[in-house]
């Protein structure tokens, strides 16, 4: 048994103990690989009709037995035997050729269900059928030769994630998570638009708690898609890249812990609130109809958002009475009670004063807080707020009576299901995810009667009048396609409001804690920023 190797890999070669002999003929190099591909060999004639196309029978078998020649002088006389007009690569050669073996452990592994005893010498082979089949040589692409060498390449690409996989696959089973791992990230960096290996090997990183190598890989991955296909990574690919985003966030800023949830009493009425950071500004979160403090930490990306404010700002968030883990109840419904519930949670946090943000129906809230304690208000950010429940006379960038009863009525008979995030999200519409919290959100943080009480109130409220009288630095900030709350409330405001300006976004989406985070928490750090230069020039 001879002791070279024949290389069909990448550039063809023989290696040997004195180093490698290169195979200069192209179709030399074309016939080995073709009988290294075919166990039981080939007939002369279907040999010579691929190799050369051009000319008569005859002809193309004077050249093959040239080439034949030419084969065995490099192999030995013994390594194309021939039978009945057959030729094929022996079986010595066939040990010793990479393509041989290659072929042999895909059939083993994939179409005859064999174990991977020892997967370390499988996934060298694996590796070794990354490099493209004869290297860099090309045939005329009109010949049978160009079409069959490119055949191929394109099942060998294939063959190997199949092979990969099914080595990884064994060795998570048999408990080598790590060396699963390190086979895997080898392997995908030979392959840079396999999505499904990439995605493969980021659900391992997570897995092992990872979060900056699988971001990594998801970034690297979707710049390789762009480029070479222009198109995105898959949606379940992002969920996991948020995931691992906004559990790195969290543990950046509190390790693997998460705030503590603490009630106060306001008038008898226990709210739920949160306070975390390390900035010295202080960022109160007036939230829209419905929200849970602890639910917020496990949505991905609002959990991200409030990770990294913290490290600006200390920040301070609760839920409004009658939702999330605050008490259930609708006694006093008033917009002075309300303000008044904000002021018991700043009073709980010791914060004198705050950069205050209203996203949606804490907008209004925001605005009463300003005007009645503008000494509790150092800027203001409203995010898809709006100044008034329903549409009159004077204001008509909101629903109808007529509108919100409908909307209403939809919104209550829908609740707990996560149908409504049509309205709220649409075009993260489609994530099971997403929608599967946003249900679980909606049955945790009220119920269908208690909710419907709450739209009541929220459809009489009414602060037009008062948008002259603020004061503070604000921004307001809305998309422009919003279904939820139309631009138009932010636009009304912000030519109502002293000095305020308003940041137009792109999209649908209501909900201020998806896409833009970054341009929000800008604004937010401008807004304070701005404040402390006005107050250390005084």
């Amino acid at each position: 048994m001879t002791t070279r190797e024949l290389k069909l890999f990448g550039q063809p070669a023989i290696l040997g103990p004195d180093g490698a002999t290169p195979v200069r003929l192209k179709r030399c190099a074309l016939l080995l690989a073709m009988l290294a591909s075919t166990p039981d060999g080939m007939e002369r004639a279907t040999l010579a009709e691929r190799l050369w196309e051009e000319g008569e029978e005859a002809a193309r078998l004077r050249r093959l037995r040239r080439l034949v020649f030419e084969a065995r002088g490099l192999l030995g006389e013994d390594a194309l035997p021939e039978q009945s007009g057959r030729l094929a690569l022996s079986d010595a050669w066939r040990a010793h050729c990479d393509v041989a073996r290659y072929l042999q452990q895909y059939h083993s592994l994939i179409h005859h269900g064999g174990n991977v005893s020892a997967p370390v010498p499988a996934f060298d082979i694996v590796q070794a059928a990354r490099a493209p089949l004869l290297g860099d040589w090309a045939f005329d692409e009109r010949t049978q030769a160009a079409e069959w060498l490119d055949f191929q390449r394109t099942a060998q690409s294939s063959r190997c994630r199949r092979m990969r996989d099914k080595i990884v696959a064994s060795l998570l089973a048999q408990g080598a998570h790590d060396d699963a791992l390190r086979m895997m990230l080898a392997d995908i960096e030979r392959d840079r638009i396999d999505e499904a290996g990439w995605e493969q090997a980021a659900i391992m990183l997570f897995n092992a708690g990872r979060d900056e190598e699988c971001i990594a890989r998801y970034r690297t991955l979707r710049g390789n898609l762009f480029e070479a296909l222009g198109v995105e990574v898959s949606a379940s690919f992002t969920r996991l890249a948020r995931n691992a985003e906004a559990r790195l966030a969290l543990r950046n800023v509190w390790g693997q812990s998460r705030p503590r949830t603490s009630y106060t009493d306001a008038g008898g009425v226990y709210l739920a609130w949160q306070c975390f950071g390390a900035g010295k500004t202080d960022l109160l979160i007036i939230p829209g109809f419905v929200s849970n403090v602890e639910m917020a930490w496990e949505q991905p990306e609002l959990a991200t958002f409030l990770a990294r404010a913290a490290r600006e700002f200390r920040v301070i968030m609760f839920d409004r009475r009658g939702v999330g883990l605050s008490d259930r109840t609708l006694e006093d419904p008033s917009m002075s009670t309300a303000v008044s519930d904000v002021l018991a949670v700043l009073d709980a946090a010791d914060s004198k004063s705050a950069v205050v943000f209203g996203a949606s129906e804490g907008g209004p809230v925001a605005i009463q807080l300003c005007c009645a304690h503008p000494q509790r208000v150092r800027a203001l950010c409203l995010y898809a707020a709006l100044p008034k429940g329903t549409a009159s006379a004077s204001y008509g960038s909101a629903l109808t009576s007529q509108q919100y009863d409908l909307w209403r009525e939809r919104l209550v008979a829908d609740w707990g299901t996560g149908r409504s995030i049509a309205a709220f999200a649409p075009s993260h519409a489609n994530d099971p995810t997403l929608n599967d919290w946003w249900a679980r959100l909606l049955r945790l943080s009220s119920s269908p009667g208690t909710i419907a009480g709450i739209l009541d109130q929220l459809r009489n409220i009414d602060v037009t009048a008062l948008l002259p009288c603020v004061r503070c630095p604000t921004v307001l900030m809305h998309r422009r396609g919003d279904r939820a709350v139309r631009i138009e409330a932010s636009r009304f405001m912000a030519a109502s409001i002293p000095g305020a300006s308003l940041v137009d976004l792109e999209g649908a989406d209501h909900w201020w804690w998806l896409d833009d985070v970054d341009v929000l928490l800008g604004r937010l750090l401008a807004l304070r920023d701005g404040v402390e230069s006005l107050e250390n020039g005084k």
